[in-house]
């Protein structure tokens, strides 16, 4: 069922709730941002489970990422007061 939201509802929504709209409405913006963020890797592409991401970088990550949901925020909001949306739809 769709639902209206406004700018302060929808920065309310959970972390992942808010990554799986950015992942539907603004693919491109969402995906070239997590690029940008370069998340660790420790290049061995051959092993099963990855290496723990060491603190620092993790850190990094976290307010980097902080930053790229904060601006797709304000794209989503620059010309609306509110976005209506079927979270369960996006989240099947």
């Amino acid at each position: 069922m769709k639902k209206k939201y406004t700018k302060q509802e929808f920065e309310n929504l959970d972390f992942d709730n808010k990554c799986a709209i950015f992942e539907t409405v603004l693919t491109d913006d969402y995906f070239s941002g997590q690029e940008k963020i370069n998340f660790y890797f420790d290049g061995d592409i051959n092993i099963k489970v990855l290496s723990p991401t060491p603190k620092e970088e993790q850190e990094r990550e976290d307010r980097e990422f902080k930053v790229l949901l904060d601006k797709l925020t304000i794209k989503l909001f620059r010309s609306n007061e509110w976005i209506e949306l079927d979270i369960d739809e996006i989240l099947k």
